[in-house]
C-alpha cells in the first residue's frame, strides 16, 4: 500500500462517519429523498451548500493554507472549505465526489486562488487523483487527473503560475495557470513491490526553490528548474521512520520531519542531523510550520506543540486531545492550529488559546 498514516486514519473515520449518516437518513425517512433540492450535482462531482450538512458529520480537518495573518482557509477531508477572513472563521462550501473521496491538501498562494487536491481509493492498490481550484470567489468541482493513476498528496503555489503537486507513486506534477500541465517527474526510485516510494509533503516558497520528501526516509530539492537527488534522512524505511511533512521559506532554509518524532534543519544546502522531539514511539510528527529559521512549530498526532527558538526545541505542550495536521506560523508572533476535529487553537504572545470549533459552522 502507498498510503501515510494520516490516510489510513482518514479512511476509518469516512467509514464511521458514512455509516453514521446512512442510519439517520434511513431512520428519519424511511428512503432517500431523489428529489433533494439542496445538493447541487453535476456529473460525478457536486458542490454541496451549507444548509444539506447534517449535525452526524464529523469534521476530520487534514490541511490549511494562510496567505497572511488576516485570510486562511482550512480544508476537511470530506472536502468542507472553512475560511478565515476579517478576524471571523466562515463555512464556505463542500466538494464531494463519493464516499472514497480524501482531500489531503491545500495551498493558497494568494486571497484570489486556491488548489486543493485528493485521492479517490478504489481499493488498497489502487488510487486516482483529484483537484479543485478555488477562483473568482468559487470552487470548481473535483477534477479527476488522469495523467497519473496515483492518489495526490499534496500541493504547494508559490504564485498562480506555478503549484508542484506530489503523488503517491513519487511523481511531481505541476499546476500553472488554472490548470494541470502534462510534465511528470519521477522523483523517488520505484523497486518493485516497494511501499516506500511515496512522496508525502513539498512546499515552494519561491518558484526557484522548493523541498518535498518521501516516505522512503529522502528529502529533494528544487534549484534552478532542476530536482535534486535525494538525500537520505532517517536511519531506514520502516514507516515510522518514513519523512511526513516539510516547510521552506524563500531564503533557502527548510524544515522536515519523520513520522517517528524527528526534524531536520536546511541549511545553506546541506540537511542537519535529526533532533528528537517526541517521548515515546507512539507520537507521530505531523506538521511543521515556520516563520523564520529562528522559529518554528511542530505538532504530533497526540495534540501536542513543540517550539524552536534560539536554536532550541521545547519540550511537548499539549493543546487538544486530537492530532493537528493543519498549521501555519504567518509570523514570529502569530500561528493558526487546527486540530483534527476542528478546534481553531491560537498562538499569541508566546502562548495558546482555543478559539471557535469549526464543526459548529458546518
Amino acid at each position: 500500500m502507498k498510503r501515510s498514516y494520516k490516510i489510513i486514519v482518514l479512511m476509518v473515520i469516512l467509514t464511521i462517519v458514512t455509516i453514521t449518516i446512512a442510519f439517520l437518513i434511513l431512520s428519519a425517512t424511511g428512503i432517500s429523498n431523489k428529489n433533494n433540492s439542496e445538493i447541487i450535482s453535476n456529473s460525478k462531482s457536486s458542490i454541496v451548500p451549507k444548509t444539506s450538512l447534517k449535525a452526524a458529520h464529523q469534521l476530520f480537518i487534514s490541511s490549511m493554507s494562510c496567505t497572511s495573518v488576516n485570510f486562511c482557509i482550512a480544508l476537511d477531508s470530506e472536502g468542507r472549505m472553512f475560511k478565515y477572513i476579517k478576524g471571523k472563521w466562515v463555512y464556505t462550501v463542500q466538494l464531494k465526489d463519493g464516499v472514497n473521496m480524501l482531500l489531503n491538501s491545500i495551498s493558497c498562494p494568494d486571497e484570489q486562488l486556491c488548489v486543493a487536491v485528493g485521492t479517490s481509493i478504489q481499493n488498497v492498490s489502487k488510487f486516482n487523483g483529484y483537484y479543485a481550484n478555488y477562483s473568482n470567489g468559487s470552487w470548481s468541482n473535483l477534477i479527476n487527473y488522469r495523467r497519473s493513476p496515483a492518489g495526490l498528496n499534496a500541493i504547494s503555489c508559490s504564485n498562480q503560475q506555478f503549484c508542484v503537486i506530489a503523488t503517491s507513486d513519487g511523481q511531481v506534477l505541476y499546476y500553472r495557470d488554472g490548470k494541470m500541465t502534462s510534465q511528470i517527474l519521477q522523483l523517488t526510485a520505484t523497486p518493485q513491490n516497494s511501499e516506500y516510494h511515496s512522496l508525502m509533503s513539498v512546499s515552494c516558497p519561491t518558484e526557484n526553490f522548493c523541498g518535498a520528501v518521501g516516505n522512503n526516509g529522502e528529502a529533494y530539492t528544487y534549484l534552478n528548474r532542476t530536482w535534486s537527488q535525494g538525500v537520505k534522512l532517517t536511519a531506514d524505511s520502516m514507516y515510522d521512520s518514513a519523512l511526513a511533512t516539510i516547510n521552506c521559506l524563500k531564503d533557502g532554509f527548510c524544515i522536515a520531519a519523520s513520522h517517528s518524532g524527528n526534524v531536520y534543519l536546511y541549511r545553506n544546502g546541506v540537511w542537519s542531523a535529526g533532533v528528537k522531539l517526541v517521548s515515546n514511539k507512539h507520537q507521530m510528527i505531523e506538521a511543521v510550520s515556520c516563520a523564520s529559521d529562528e522559529f518554528c512549530i511542530a505538532t504530533d498526532n497526540s495534540g501536542n506543540v513543540y517550539q524552536l527558538s534560539n536554536n532550541s526545541w521545547s519540550t511537548a505542550n499539549k493543546i487538544s486531545t486530537y492530532p493537528i495536521f493543519a498549521l501555519n506560523c504567518s509570523s514570529l508572533i502569530h500561528c493558526i492550529a487546527i486540530s483534527a476535529n476542528g478546534l481553531v487553537l491560537n498562538y499569541s504572545s508566546d502562548k495558546w488559546s482555543k478559539g471557535i470549533n469549526l464543526d459548529l459552522l458546518a
